[in-house]
C-alpha cells in the first residue's frame, strides 16, 4: 500500500528506514507532538514524536488533491504522514502506550483549562487521497460510545455465592422408592427434582447400609449447629401478652420463668397418668416443679420445649411480638373497684347529658354553666428527665438545693368548655421565721373560689348568668370537703345580720372574719333572686381524665418549663451570682413570675379546642366501658 502511494513515492527511503530503526518515546512533553489529521470524532487527538526523522514539506502529494481541497484543510492537517509502515503498525499495535482510545482521554483532562483545539478531520473527508488509504483510517474509526478515563470502571459484580440446596423428607423417601425400581429410575427422578446424581446416590447409600433405614432422610449438616431457640406456640405467646399486661415491668429472665412453668403445667396435663392438683390448673398458679419432673416422660419433654436463654423471651417480644420498652404510667390499684367504677359511670353519664350532648331544645338555664376547677405544683428544682450527653457519658444537671414540697407554688384554674380559662392565680410558698413553707390549704382555697365568684359576677351579663345554675366541679382533695355546707351556712348567717350587698361592696362594714368569703355571698344571692342556684359537684374518684381543667393544666405546664430553660430564666433560677439569703427569694419570684405569664397566654387564648376533644372522647370511652378508666390510652 506505502509502496504504491503517490505520497511515498517522493518521500526518502533512507529517511524513512532511519524512521523506522529511531527508538519512539511515548512520553515525550506536549509541545513535541504533532497534530495529524488521522483522528476520530472524538476531542482527543493523534500525536506521534515530532523526532522520527520525517521532514515537514510538502510534497508531489499535493498534486493528487485538489486546490479547493487544498484550502478547505491547510488550516487543519499536517503532511505528518511521512513515517514508515514499520512505525505506523507499531504505533497501532501499542494502543495502551500512544494516546488512542481511553488513554487519550486522560491527557485531555489533564489540560481542560487549554483553548479547545479545532475539530479534526475524519477519513470521510479524506476520499480525495484515494481509495487506497481508506483501511488505514478505518483503524482510528472511533466507538460508538466514547469512554472517558476519569469514570473508573465498574467492578464486576462477585458471583453469588452458593448454598448447598436442602431436601424434603417427602422428595428423598420418593428417591428410595425409585431406587427399589432400578439405578436409572432414582437417576431420572433426581434429574427432574434437579438433585445432584451424587446425592442421591448417598440418600441410597445411606438407606441401603444404615441400621436403622431413617437416618438416610436426616440431614446430618445440621447435627453441627447450636440448637435452635424455642418455639413459642400462640398459647404460650398469648400468655406472655396477658402477662406484660398486668405486669409490664418484667425482666426476661422472670418471664422465661413464668413461661417454664406453663410449658411444665401443659406438659403435665398432656402426659398419661399424670393429673394437676387441684390449685394448680388455673394460668400463674404456683405448681410443683420438682415433683412432676421425678416423671420421666414429663421431665424428657419437658427439656425438648424449655426455653433456656432470656435472648429467646427478647426475640419473640422485638421481633414476633412487636413489644418495645416505654416510660411507665402508674395506675393506682383502686382506680377500677366496682365501687369506684359505679361513681365514674355515672358521673360520666351526668356530664354526657348536661355538657357533651345536651337536649337540642335546651338551654344554659336547664343544663347549667359548668366549671372545671384543678390545682398543679411547680418546684424551682424542677429538671428534665432526659438530657444530652456524649455518648458513653452520663448527663448531669444541677438544682437548686432545698425540700420541694416547702418551695411548692401552687397553680389553681377554673376552665370552662366555650369560654376556656375563666380565673387562674398561683400561690407562691410563704416564708415563715426565715423559711419557706406551702401556703396552699383549705384557707388558699376558699380565697381562690372568693376570686372566682367576684370574676363571675363582674361577667355576669357575659356569661349570661341571670336565672342560670352555676356548677363547679373540684376532686375530692381533703382541703375540698364540706365547702358547699360551709358557704351555705355563711349565707344563712348574712341574711339573718341583715348585711346588704352594698355593705358587702365594703369592707369596713363587715367584720374581717367574713371578707374573704363576701364574693359568694353576692354571686349566691344574686343567682337566687333570678332562679339560679351555685352547686359543688364532686367529681369520681381518681377520675383525672374526667377533669377538664387537668388538659387546661398540661398546657401550663409545658409553656411554663419551656421558658424556665430559657437563658435569661435559667440563670435567676441557677442564682449562682446572689447572694446566699437572696437566692431563695429570686428562685420563687422568677418562678412566679413565669406561671403568670403563662396563665396570661391561656387566658387570651380562650378555649382549647383539643382539650375538649380528649375531655369528651374519656367521657364517651368511659361508659362505653361501663365506667373502666383506660390508663393505657393518651390524655
Amino acid at each position: 500500500l506505502w509502496s504504491t502511494s503517490p505520497l511515498m513515492a517522493t518521500a526518502d527511503p533512507g529517511a524513512c528506514a532511519a524512521s523506522a530503526d529511531a527508538p519512539v518515546s511515548h512520553h515525550a512533553p506536549r509541545d513535541m507532538f504533532a497534530t495529524t489529521p488521522m483522528t476520530s470524532d472524538s476531542e482527543d487527538s493523534l500525536e506521534f514524536p515530532a523526532q522520527m526523522g520525517h521532514t515537514h514539506q510538502e510534497t508531489s502529494a499535493q498534486a493528487h488533491v485538489s486546490e479547493k481541497d487544498a484550502q478547505a484543510h491547510s488550516s487543519t492537517t499536517t503532511p505528518s504522514l511521512h513515517r514508515s509502515v514499520d512505525s505506523l503498525a507499531a504505533h497501532n499495535a501499542s494502543e495502551d502506550d500512544l494516546s488512542f482510545g481511553e488513554d487519550s482521554s486522560s491527557s485531555s483532562s489533564d489540560e481542560e483549562d487549554e483553548p479547545e483545539q479545532p475539530a479534526l478531520a475524519t477519513p470521510h473527508e479524506h476520499h480525495s487521497l484515494g481509495e487506497e488509504y481508506s483501511e488505514f483510517f478505518s483503524r482510528f474509526s472511533p466507538s460508538p460510545e466514547p469512554v472517558h478515563a476519569d469514570v473508573a470502571e465498574a467492578r464486576p459484580a462477585p458471583a453469588p455465592k452458593k448454598h448447598r440446596k436442602t431436601y424434603t423428607k417427602e422428595q428423598k423417601e420418593l428417591i428410595i422408592k425409585a431406587a427399589s425400581q432400578g439405578a436409572g429410575h432414582y437417576m431420572n427422578i433426581a434429574d427432574l427434582m434437579e438433585m445432584p446424581r451424587r446425592t442421591a446416590e448417598d440418600i441410597v447409600y445411606r438407606y441401603r447400609h444404615a441400621a436403622n433405614g431413617s437416618e438416610a432422610l436426616r440431614d446430618h449438616r445440621f447435627d453441627k449447629r447450636k440448637p435452635t431457640a424455642a418455639k413459642a406456640s400462640p398459647l404460650i405467646l398469648d400468655f406472655v401478652v396477658d402477662l406484660l399486661h398486668d405486669f409490664p415491668t418484667l425482666s426476661n429472665n422472670a418471664i422465661k420463668g413464668y413461661v417454664n412453668r406453663e410449658i411444665l403445667r401443659d406438659i403435665v396435663q398432656e402426659v398419661d397418668g399424670m393429673e394437676l392438683l387441684p390449685g394448680e390448673t388455673t394460668r400463674r398458679s404456683t405448681i410443683s416443679q420438682s415433683e412432676y419432673l421425678s416423671n420421666s416422660a414429663v421431665r424428657e419433654l419437658y427439656n425438648k420445649r424449655l426455653v433456656r436463654s432470656a435472648s429467646t423471651i427478647s426475640h419473640w417480644l422485638k421481633d414476633v411480638l412487636c413489644f418495645t420498652t416505654k416510660n411507665i404510667i402508674c395506675e393506682k390499684s383502686t382506680v377500677n373497684t366496682p365501687e369506684a367504677m359505679a361513681k365514674r359511670l355515672r358521673y360520666a353519664q351526668l356530664l354526657l347529658k348536661n355538657i357533651i350532648s345536651p337536649p337540642d331544645s335546651a338551654s344554659q338555664t336547664q343544663v347549667g354553666f359548668w366549671i372545671f376547677q384543678d390545682e398543679m405544683p411547680f418546684y424551682p428544682s424542677l429538671s428534665r428527665s432526659r438530657g444530652r450527653a456524649p455518648k458513653g457519658q452520663r448527663a448531669v444537671v444541677k438544682i437548686p438545693p432545698g425540700s420541694k414540697l416547702s418551695l411548692r407554688t401552687q397553680v389553681s384554674m377554673a376552665v370552662h368548655q366555650r369560654h376556656g380559662l375563666i380565673h387562674g392565680a398561683a400561690y407562691p410558698p410563704k416564708k415563715l421565721r426565715g423559711q419557706y413553707k406551702a401556703s396552699w390549704n383549705r384557707a388558699t382555697f376558699l380565697h381562690f373560689i372568693n376570686n372566682l365568684c367576684f370574676t363571675l359576677y363582674k361577667k355576669r351579663k357575659h356569661y349570661a348568668l341571670k336565672g342560670c345554675p352555676v356548677f363547679i366541679v373540684v376532686d375530692n382533695a381533703p382541703e375540698h370537703s364540706r365547702t358547699q355546707e360551709e358557704l351555705h351556712e355563711l349565707v344563712m348567717q348574712m341574711d339573718s345580720m341583715n348585711v346588704s350587698d352594698s355593705d358587702l361592696a365594703d369592707e369596713t362594714r363587715i367584720p374581717s372574719s367574713i371578707c374573704p368569703y363576701r364574693y359568694f355571698v353576692i354571686l349566691f344571692r344574686y343567682l337566687r333572686k333570678s332562679g339560679g342556684e351555685f352547686t359543688f359537684v364532686h367529681a369520681a374518684p381518681n377520675s383525672p381524665q374526667l377533669n377538664l381543667c387537668e388538659y387546661y393544666n398540661r398546657f401550663v405546664r409545658t409553656l411554663t418549663n419551656t421558658r424556665r430553660d430559657e437563658p435569661e430564666y435559667a440563670e435567676i433560677l441557677a442564682s449562682s451570682n446572689l447572694q446566699h439569703g437572696a437566692k431563695q427569694d429570686s428562685r420563687v419570684g422568677i418562678l412566679g413570675l413565669l406561671i403568670n405569664r403563662s396563665l396570661d397566654v391561656l387566658k387570651h387564648k380562650g378555649a382549647l379546642k383539643s382539650a375538649y376533644e380528649s375531655f369528651e372522647f374519656f367521657v364517651r370511652d368511659s361508659i362505653a366501658k361501663h365506667g373502666e378508666l383506660d390508663f393505657a390510652l393518651r390524655m
